[in-house]
Protein backbone atom coordinates (compact mmCIF):
# COMPACT_ATOMS: atom_id res chain seq x y z
CA UNK A 1 0.00 0.00 0.00
CA UNK A 2 1.20 3.76 -1.11
CA UNK A 3 0.40 6.74 0.49
CA UNK A 4 0.73 10.28 -0.79
CA UNK A 5 2.85 11.48 2.39
CA UNK A 6 5.15 13.78 1.64
CA UNK A 7 8.07 15.63 3.21
CA UNK A 8 6.26 18.64 3.90
CA UNK A 9 3.90 16.28 5.67
CA UNK A 10 6.86 15.03 8.19
CA UNK A 11 7.22 18.24 10.22
CA UNK A 12 3.04 17.69 11.15
CA UNK A 13 1.91 15.36 13.69
CA UNK A 14 0.65 12.86 11.46
CA UNK A 15 -0.59 10.26 14.04
CA UNK A 16 -1.26 8.22 11.64
CA UNK A 17 2.64 7.97 9.88
CA UNK A 18 2.92 5.45 12.85
CA UNK A 19 0.22 3.10 11.73
CA UNK A 20 1.37 3.55 8.20
CA UNK A 21 4.65 2.13 9.11
CA UNK A 22 2.87 -0.37 11.46
CA UNK A 23 1.38 -2.00 8.21
CA UNK A 24 3.54 -1.16 6.07
CA UNK A 25 2.96 1.57 4.37
CA UNK A 26 5.12 2.61 1.77
CA UNK A 27 5.71 6.33 1.11
CA UNK A 28 7.19 7.32 -2.26
CA UNK A 29 7.26 11.12 -1.85
CA UNK A 30 9.35 11.09 0.79
CA UNK A 31 11.30 8.06 0.08
CA UNK A 32 12.35 10.35 -3.22
CA UNK A 33 12.23 13.53 -1.07
CA UNK A 34 9.66 15.20 -2.73
CA UNK A 35 7.54 17.97 -1.44
CA UNK A 36 4.45 19.98 -1.86
CA UNK A 37 5.46 22.23 -4.51
CA UNK A 38 7.29 19.32 -6.17
CA UNK A 39 4.07 17.37 -6.62
CA UNK A 40 2.51 19.99 -8.35
CA UNK A 41 5.26 21.28 -10.44
CA UNK A 42 5.03 16.67 -11.86
CA UNK A 43 1.14 17.43 -11.78
CA UNK A 44 1.59 20.30 -14.21
CA UNK A 45 4.18 18.68 -16.27
CA UNK A 46 2.33 15.72 -17.06
CA UNK A 47 -0.86 17.93 -18.27
CA UNK A 48 -2.76 17.29 -14.79
CA UNK A 49 -3.43 21.03 -14.49
CA UNK A 50 -6.68 20.75 -11.56
CA UNK A 51 -4.44 19.20 -9.81
CA UNK A 52 -1.46 21.27 -9.86
CA UNK A 53 -3.43 23.90 -7.99
CA UNK A 54 -5.77 21.98 -5.68
CA UNK A 55 -4.92 23.48 -1.79
CA UNK A 56 -3.94 20.71 1.03
CA UNK A 57 -6.42 19.02 2.23
CA UNK A 58 -5.85 16.77 5.45
CA UNK A 59 -7.92 13.34 5.18
CA UNK A 60 -11.13 13.92 7.30
CA UNK A 61 -10.12 11.42 9.95
CA UNK A 62 -7.49 14.27 11.29
CA UNK A 63 -10.88 15.85 12.62
CA UNK A 64 -12.04 13.63 15.30
CA UNK A 65 -10.12 13.62 17.99
CA UNK A 66 -7.22 11.45 19.24
CA UNK A 67 -8.42 8.19 20.86
CA UNK A 68 -12.16 8.62 19.27
CA UNK A 69 -13.54 5.80 16.98
CA UNK A 70 -13.71 6.74 13.52
CA UNK A 71 -16.82 5.60 11.65
CA UNK A 72 -17.28 5.79 7.68
CA UNK A 73 -20.67 8.14 8.84
CA UNK A 74 -18.95 10.60 10.86
CA UNK A 75 -16.42 10.80 7.98
CA UNK A 76 -19.50 11.44 5.88
CA UNK A 77 -21.06 13.89 8.28
CA UNK A 78 -17.65 15.73 8.71
CA UNK A 79 -17.48 16.38 4.97
CA UNK A 80 -20.97 17.38 4.69
CA UNK A 81 -20.82 20.19 7.18
CA UNK A 82 -17.36 21.37 5.84
CA UNK A 83 -19.17 21.74 2.38
CA UNK A 84 -22.29 23.27 4.08
CA UNK A 85 -20.07 25.98 5.62
CA UNK A 86 -18.35 26.26 2.83
CA UNK A 87 -21.51 27.00 0.35
CA UNK A 88 -23.07 29.52 3.67
CA UNK A 89 -19.76 31.28 4.34
CA UNK A 90 -17.06 30.86 1.59
CA UNK A 91 -14.50 30.89 4.55
CA UNK A 92 -11.12 30.76 3.43
CA UNK A 93 -10.57 27.54 5.92
CA UNK A 94 -13.14 25.63 7.55
CA UNK A 95 -13.05 22.58 9.95
CA UNK A 96 -15.39 20.38 11.25
CA UNK A 97 -13.66 18.77 14.77
CA UNK A 98 -15.72 15.66 16.64
CA UNK A 99 -14.46 15.83 19.81
CA UNK A 100 -15.17 13.90 23.13
CA UNK A 101 -17.52 16.59 24.58
CA UNK A 102 -18.48 18.49 21.82
CA UNK A 103 -18.40 19.51 17.85
CA UNK A 104 -16.47 22.25 16.97
CA UNK A 105 -16.32 24.08 13.43
CA UNK A 106 -13.37 26.21 13.05
CA UNK A 107 -13.48 29.08 11.49
CA UNK A 108 -10.56 31.40 9.92
CA UNK A 109 -10.64 35.08 12.11
CA UNK A 110 -12.18 37.06 9.02
CA UNK A 111 -15.07 34.43 8.52
CA UNK A 112 -15.96 33.89 12.73
CA UNK A 113 -15.78 37.94 12.97
CA UNK A 114 -18.46 38.06 10.33
CA UNK A 115 -21.04 35.75 12.14
CA UNK A 116 -23.69 37.43 14.15
CA UNK A 117 -25.77 35.78 17.27
CA UNK A 118 -28.68 34.51 15.01
CA UNK A 119 -26.40 33.24 12.41
CA UNK A 120 -24.25 31.15 15.22
CA UNK A 121 -27.07 29.69 16.65
CA UNK A 122 -28.94 28.29 13.31
CA UNK A 123 -24.98 27.40 12.53
CA UNK A 124 -24.66 25.13 15.19
CA UNK A 125 -28.60 23.50 15.26
CA UNK A 126 -28.12 22.82 11.44
CA UNK A 127 -24.85 20.87 12.40
CA UNK A 128 -26.07 19.77 15.45
CA UNK A 129 -28.92 18.31 13.17
CA UNK A 130 -26.66 16.61 11.24
CA UNK A 131 -24.91 14.96 13.65
CA UNK A 132 -28.06 14.07 15.23
CA UNK A 133 -28.71 11.78 12.26
CA UNK A 134 -25.66 9.48 13.04
CA UNK A 135 -26.81 9.15 16.39
CA UNK A 136 -23.81 11.72 17.73
CA UNK A 137 -25.48 13.88 20.24
CA UNK A 138 -23.11 16.74 21.51
CA UNK A 139 -22.97 20.33 21.58
CA UNK A 140 -21.75 22.32 18.95
CA UNK A 141 -20.17 25.04 18.67
CA UNK A 142 -18.05 28.09 16.42
CA UNK A 143 -14.06 28.44 17.41
CA UNK A 144 -10.66 30.04 15.47
CA UNK A 145 -9.37 27.96 13.09
CA UNK A 146 -5.98 25.56 15.37
CA UNK A 147 -4.15 23.38 12.85
CA UNK A 148 -3.85 19.75 14.05
CA UNK A 149 -6.48 21.07 16.88
CA UNK A 150 -7.93 17.33 17.20
CA UNK A 151 -4.82 15.76 18.01
CA UNK A 152 -4.22 15.17 21.73
CA UNK A 153 -0.56 14.65 21.70
CA UNK A 154 1.14 12.49 24.85
CA UNK A 155 2.98 14.47 26.93
CA UNK A 156 7.17 14.10 26.82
Amino acid sequence: MLSGTNTDDLGDFRPGLKAAAKYGVRHPFVECEIDKDAIRTIAKSLGLNDLSVLPSAPCLSSRVETGLPIHAPTLATIHRVEQLMQKRLKPSTVRCRVRAEDIVIELDDETLATIDDRQQRELESTVADCFYEIDINRPVRLGIYRQGSAFIRASS
